[in-house]
C-alpha cells in the first residue's frame, strides 16, 4: 500500500510479452498508470494504460468564450448602459468591445421586432448579423464590429452544462478510490448543487478573449468577469466544504487553486479510462466497441494503403503472439526465413480476434494471397532490432504522455500510438 501511494507512473520499454503482461496486470490492480513503449525494427508503438483519471485541465484547442450575454451580469449591463453611442467619435466607436456591441444589437433587435426573444431561424440570424454590420461606421475598418459579426451567436445562444453529464462523471469516478478521484467527486457534487442554486448556471470562467477595445473599457470588462468568477469560486469552496463534511472525507484537502482550475474548466470536465494491455493481449475476443472503432479506422487509410500504421501494429501483435508460443521473437535465429510462415499465421489469428477477416483494407493488404506475407517477412527481417531513430520518436511520444498523466493536464492518447518508420507516418488507435 505504501508503494502504491508513492508510485505515480510506471514506464516499460521494450519489455518481453510475459513481463509486460505481468506489469500491466499489476499496475491495473494497483490503479497505477502505465506507459509501454516499444521500438521494433522500423515500427514503434506507445501504449497508454490508465485507471479512471479525472481530466480537470484538458486545455482544449478551441473553446467558446463564457460571456453569458444571453443573461448578462448586472455589472456588464451597467457598463453597457453607460456607453453614449450617439456621442462617440470614429476612434471611440471603433474601440467598443464586441460584447457591448452584441448587447446593443440584441436590444435593438428585440425593440424592432417587438419581442423578448432573440433570433431563432436561419434567416433571423442572418438578419441579426446584417444589423451589426449596418451599425458600423465602416465595417472594413472597424475590427471590433468584424469581431461582433463573427461572434454574433454568443448573443442568442447559451453555453449550457448538462447535469446528466455530471452525474455520468460521478458514476465513472466511483470505479476507483484514488485521492484525485475523491477530490473530483466532491467538486462535481458541489458543482451540481451550485447549479441548482443558480438556475442551472455553472461558475463563471472569469477570463475574456483578446478583442479590439480601448484599454479602459477592456479593463472594466475584464474586472467585471473576474470579480464574478472570484465570488463563484468562494461559493464553490463553501459547497465543497459542506460536501466533504457530509461524505465524511474531511481528510481530503482541496486547495483554492484546485477549485479555481475546476471552475475554469467545468464545460470540458471528463473522466479518462483505458482498458489494460493485459486484457488486450489475453482476451480471446475483442469488445464490440473496439471492433467498431478499428473497422472505422480502416476507412481512413494512409495514402499508400499498405503503410497504414494500424496494419503494422497488428503485425507487431503477431510477433508477440509468436513469442508466447516459441519463447523468442521471430527472426532471431540464423534460419530466420523459417519464421515467416509462422508469423503470418499469428497475424491471421490477431486479425481474427479483432473480427477483421472480411475487412476490405485487410483483404487488400495483409490477407491478400502472397502479398500479405510481406508484412511477416519484413517483421521477421527486423529480428526485434532497436533502431535509434525509431526509438527517439516513440520515446518522445512516451515522455509527452507521461507528462500528461503526471500533471493531469491535456488529454492522454487513447490508447495506442503506432509509428511506421518505413513511410514516416503515425496514427492513434483504440485497441
Amino acid at each position: 500500500e505504501n508503494q502504491k501511494q508513492q508510485s505515480v507512473l510506471v514506464i516499460g520499454a521494450d519489455l518481453e510479452p510475459p513481463l509486460s503482461k505481468w506489469v500491466s496486470s499489476t499496475c491495473d490492480t494497483l490503479t497505477i498508470p502505465l506507459v509501454l513503449v516499444q521500438s521494433y525494427g522500423l515500427i514503434g508503438t506507445v501504449r497508454v494504460q490508465t485507471p479512471s483519471l479525472p481530466l480537470v485541465d484538458p486545455k482544449p484547442d478551441t473553446e467558446v468564450p463564457d460571456l453569458r450575454l444571453l443573461h448578462p451580469l448586472k455589472e456588464i449591463q451597467n457598463l453597457a448602459a453607460d456607453i453614449q453611442w450617439d456621442t462617440l467619435d470614429t476612434q471611440q466607436h471603433g474601440h467598443i468591445p464586441y460584447p457591448f456591441i452584441l448587447l446593443k444589437a440584441m436590444q435593438d433587435w428585440k425593440s424592432s421586432h417587438s419581442t423578448n426573444r432573440g433570433p431563432q431561424t436561419f434567416a433571423e440570424k442572418n438578419e441579426f448579423r446584417e444589423s451589426i454590420q449596418q451599425a458600423s461606421h465602416n465595417i472594413d475598418l472597424e475590427l471590433n464590429y468584424q469581431e461582433a459579426v463573427a461572434n454574433a451567436y454568443l448573443a442568442y445562444t447559451e453555453k449550457t452544462l448538462d447535469v446528466a453529464h455530471l452525474e455520468d462523471l460521478l458514476e465513472k469516478s466511483c470505479k476507483s478510490g484514488s485521492p484525485s478521484l475523491q477530490k473530483f467527486r466532491s467538486m462535481v457534487k458541489a458543482l451540481i448543487e451550485f447549479m441548482k442554486l443558480h438556475e442551472g448556471q455553472p461558475p463563471l470562467h472569469g477570463t475574456i478573449p483578446d478583442m479590439t477595445a480601448s484599454t479602459d473599457l477592456y479593463v472594466q470588462l475584464q474586472k467585471a468577469y473576474r470579480d464574478q468568477a472570484t465570488k463563484d469560486v468562494k461559493e464553490m469552496k463553501r459547497l465543497i466544504d459542506l460536501e466533504l463534511v457530509a461524505s465524511k472525507t474531511t481528510a481530503t484537502t482541496i486547495s483554492t487553486h484546485d477549485i479555481e482550475t475546476f471552475c475554469k474548466n467545468v464545460f470540458v470536465l471528463d473522466v479518462f479510462h483505458t482498458r489494460s494491455w493485459y486484457e488486450e493481449m489475453t482476451e480471446s475476443s475483442c469488445p464490440d466497441d473496439i471492433q467498431e472503432d478499428l473497422a472505422m479506422a480502416t476507412f481512413d487509410p494512409y495514402e499508400i494503403e499498405e503503410h497504414t500504421p494500424m496494419l503494422w501494429y497488428l503485425g507487431i501483435q503477431g510477433c508477440q503472439l509468436f513469442y508466447e508460443t516459441h519463447g523468442r521473437y521471430p527472426g532471431t535465429l540464423k534460419e530466420y526465413e523459417e519464421d515467416i510462415g509462422k508469423v503470418h499465421d499469428c497475424i491471421r489469428q490477431i486479425i481474427l480476434k479483432y473480427n477483421l477477416l472480411d475487412n476490405d483494407l485487410l483483404q487488400k493488404t495483409m490477407l491478400k494471397d502472397d502479398d500479405g506475407r510481406k508484412y511477416a517477412k519484413e517483421l521477421v527481417r527486423y529480428g526485434n532490432a532497436e533502431i535509434h531513430s525509431i526509438a527517439s520518436v516513440v520515446g518522445g511520444v512516451a515522455s509527452q504522455e507521461a507528462v500528461k498523466l503526471i500533471t493531469g493536464q491535456y488529454v492522454p492518447l487513447n490508447n495506442t500510438y503506432v509509428f511506421n518508420g518505413i513511410a514516416s507516418t503515425g496514427g492513434v488507435y483504440k485497441f
